[in-house]
């Protein structure tokens, strides 16, 4: 659009002394500002920053944007999972009562039963 007639489309100097110098780009046209410690790389008609001594890529708007919906929604899936394991757990707890229940009136009928057979 406004690099059209730039060759190579990213360009920058640096100040050495008291002149400013050409800085060369990489091969893939990237350019390194010791400045800001960032490495500025075109993408399309755009320009990517990367933190240079980490690599990590700086998002434009709409990938941040994007980013945080992803996000939101697998934080919801892992909160819907915890909710039904949850659920899943309370169920399996009742059924454990409910069998420690059944046990005990079952351990009751079968002492009644050796008390009147005993009696007998």
């Amino acid at each position: 659009m406004y690099g059209e007639y730039l060759d190579p489309k990213l360009q920058g100097y640096r100040l050495e002394g008291d002149r400013y110098e050409s800085i060369l780009p990489g091969r893939d046209g990237f350019m390194e500002s010791r400045t800001t410690g960032l490495t500025l790389l075109p993408e399309g008609e755009r320009l990517r920053l990367v933190v240079t001594a980490t690599g990590e890529l700086l998002l434009w708007s709409e990938e941040e944007a994007q980013a945080r919906r992803e996000a939101e929604a697998r934080a919801a899936e892992e909160i819907q999972a915890r909710r039904e394991e949850a659920q899943a757990h309370r169920k399996a707890e009742a059924r454990v009562e409910e069998l420690e229940r059944r046990n005990r009136a079952l351990e009751e009928e079968l002492e009644r039963l050796r008390q009147g057979s005993s009696s007998d």
